[in-house]
């Protein structure tokens, strides 16, 4: 009964795919901002997006010759957090070190913001750190709470771990500016400590089952970690863990935390691949897009039934 002029899809690929084809079938244009990563895994999915979707609002630069190769109309808008940092920073007055440990190196951890994350990849996490404590007794560390409901959870894994980690809440991207390393979850994270340039160890972990089957689905592209996608090359450290295997991690850890040049190289090549996300403005020229659709279906292309 109502039947707008563009239909805005954000993320979510799997609903998102239906909607879009309903949407089609109502004769509404859709305009998919944050698409679907189906470079990384089922491609094939893209046949079903090019039948639902008018236009791709891609955020990385990448995306776009893989939905053109793929007969999907696309625009490179820039990615959305460059705009939300920044804003996230002035109307902070900048990030604060306030309530964070005075010692050095500071080490911060990002375990994710899904309890099913933290209870994964917390505890590998927590015994990368206890390795590193032993070589750096001055280090100082903290763990980023997106939630408080998370609070009791991250203790119960400290205790468990024999640890006594600070937790900050609800102040991630002040963590992100000030560490000198972070051990993150795959994801948007990764991408936040790249506009920070704040060097990483990025780790996600899963069974060793499904790393078998995780593995099978991303031999599309070479990399797990979006800053080493951007640079198309390993510019941090990335693993796809199963249980048991912080081991793979803590040589790294330590060799980063022991080499300042290392660290640098890592801080200039972070630089070099936020420059490929452009300059911000990326809601604006989303926004083009959709007025831009909507101009065109309401010059021609109505739904079915609807007046004009």
């Amino acid at each position: 009964q109502w039947r707008p002029d563009v239909a805005i899809v954000i993320d979510f690929g799997g609903f998102h795919l239906y909607l879009s084809n309903a949407a089609r079938d109502c004769g509404i244009p859709v305009l998919w901002y944050i698409p679907p990563q189906l470079w990384a895994s089922r491609p094939w999915r893209v046949r079903k997006l090019r039948r639902g979707v008018r236009h791709v609002a891609c955020v990385f630069p990448f995306e776009l010759d893989f939905y053109r190769r793929y007969g999907v109309p696309a625009t490179f808008v820039g990615h959305p957090l460059l705009d939300i940092l920044r804003d996230s920073e002035r109307k902070q007055g900048g990030w604060s070190r306030d309530g964070l440990p005075d010692g050095r190196p500071l080490i911060g951890l990002l375990p994710g913001s899904r309890t099913q994350e933290i209870e994964h990849l917390l505890p590998t996490m927590l015994q990368v750190i206890r390795a590193i404590r032993e070589r750096h007794p001055a280090a100082g560390f903290v763990i980023a709470a997106a939630k408080a409901d998370q609070l009791e959870l991250i203790r119960r894994l400290e205790s468990d771990a024999g640890l006594d980690v600070p937790i900050l809440l609800d102040r991630t991207y002040d963590l992100m500016a000030a560490a000198d390393l972070c051990l993150c979850k795959t994801g948007t994270a990764t991408v936040e400590l790249l506009l920070h340039g704040t060097p990483m160890i990025a780790m996600y972990q899963v069974s060793r089952f499904a790393r078998n089957m995780v593995g099978r689905m991303l031999k599309q592209v070479p990399y797990i970690a979006m800053p080493n996608i951007l640079a198309g090359r390993q510019i941090i450290p990335e693993f796809l863990l199963a249980p048991g295997e912080a081991d793979r991690v803590i040589p790294e850890a330590l060799d980063l935390l022991a080499s300042p040049d290392r660290l640098l190289a890592v801080r200039n090549a972070l630089s070099d691949a936020k420059a490929t996300l452009g300059e911000g403005g990326a809601p604006r020229r989303a926004a083009e897009l959709v007025i831009n659709l909507a101009g065109r279906n309401a010059n021609g292309g109505h739904a079915p039934g609807r007046k004009s």
